[in-house]
């Protein structure tokens, strides 16, 4: 079984990017697309950073050749969905819930309410969701299947 990898859909458009533009896809053009070392020096930064992640130089290859079996068509990469952040209190309230920022306009400003909605305002960073920290609150992150990542 091929070891799939999990990659952002960033690095894939990414890929996808690289592989048009060097003219490497072999649905399109079977009989004349192959990976040398130029196309290599094309690799976008998204592309390069991947391949160029594992500290060590068997890492460097294996991500290499994922990268070729993936033009070769071979299903080698798994894209990840994306990640969430939300602003919660640390400690729950009298109620022992844990209140949720969710922010609101009003009146044309954006103003900050927190409670136990389900309305939450999810960030897609934790710099956007940071600046909207309080006191007794807290960065949350969560996954794309809404669980919370505890690492």
């Amino acid at each position: 079984m091929v070891e799939k990898y999990k990659v952002t859909r960033q690095f894939m458009n990414a890929l996808i990017e690289w592989r048009d533009e060097r003219s490497l896809d072999v649905a399109s053009n079977p009989d004349g697309s192959y990976v040398d070392g130029i196309d290599m020096r094309y690799f976008t930064n998204a592309v390069d950073t991947w391949w160029l992640g594992p500290t060590d130089m068997v890492g460097h290859n294996k991500r290499l050749i994922a990268i070729i079996q993936w033009l070769n068509g071979e299903d080698v990469f798994e894209i990840e969905k994306p990640h969430n952040f939300l602003v919660r209190s640390i400690e729950p309230n009298n109620n022992g819930e844990l209140l949720i920022l969710e922010l609101v306009t009003e009146h044309g400003l954006v103003v900050p309410h927190y409670g136990n909605t389900a309305k939450a305002t999810a960030f897609t960073s934790r710099s956007n969701a940071e600046e909207w920290l309080v006191n007794g609150y807290e960065v949350v992150e969560f996954d794309g299947d809404s669980k919370e990542v505890t690492e």
